[in-house]
């Protein structure tokens, strides 16, 4: 779906996606003094990330019109709305699986089964499976990516979650996994 087809959620967080963007790129404080040269246009020249103020205004901050020039198509899935977990490239050989509830996370970890039960072990291993068949054996968590409360997690019931980098397996891998 196109920038227009969104909701108004939508469109703010892929604004906010976009400022946090142009941080990423050291691109803000140059990009609001074009944008906006009234309230930037003291500031100085040191760049910076856009201030949690910045990121609830981003819908004032950046305009409809940049964002249907960027041009991409979105889909459910990039909003977090979709129940299957979303993966994204991370670099060769690596992926990242999202939303691996908490409980689980010693299970991938450290193949601890202690403090599982016999249905949440069941979960895990029929996870587990399902993602080995995809060509994917989850590796570690990915820091400061918890998920407090995820009503969508990779499997089970909404709960605490975390992003997990994954390695994605050659077919011989898979084989003999």
């Amino acid at each position: 779906m196109s920038f227009d087809e969104l909701t108004e959620e939508q469109k703010l967080q892929v604004k906010q996606n976009y400022l946090v963007r142009l941080a990423d790129k050291d691109m803000f404080i140059k990009t609001m003094k074009q944008w906006h040269p009234e309230a930037y246009g003291n500031e100085d020249d040191k760049e910076r990330g856009p201030s949690w103020g910045e990121m609830s205004d981003a819908d004032k901050l950046v305009s409809d019109d940049v964002m249907r020039q960027e041009g991409v198509e979105y889909v459910p899935g990039d909003f977090g709305d979709e129940e299957e977990p979303k993966q994204e490239k991370k670099g060769i050989g690596t992926t990242v699986v999202e939303g691996i509830p908490q409980w689980a996370v010693d299970y991938f970890v450290n193949a601890e089964t202690s403090g599982l039960d016999e249905e949440d072990l069941k979960l895990v291993t029929e996870y587990e499976k399902k993602l080995l068949e995809q060509g994917l054996r989850l590796i570690t968590p990915i820091e400061l990516t918890e998920n407090p409360f995820n009503p969508y997690p990779a499997f089970g019931l909404a709960c605490d979650t975390v992003d997990f980098e994954a390695e994605v397996l050659e077919k011989k891998d898979k084989e003999a996994s």
